[in-house]
């Protein structure tokens, strides 16, 4: 659970900044 957790967690913020344009 504690990993599905964060891996959701890390796809969103992955989504947050292709939206703002930013690569990481």
């Amino acid at each position: 659970m504690f990993c599905v957790c964060m891996w959701s967690l890390r796809s969103l913020v992955m989504l947050l900044v292709m939206k703002s344009g930013k690569v990481v």
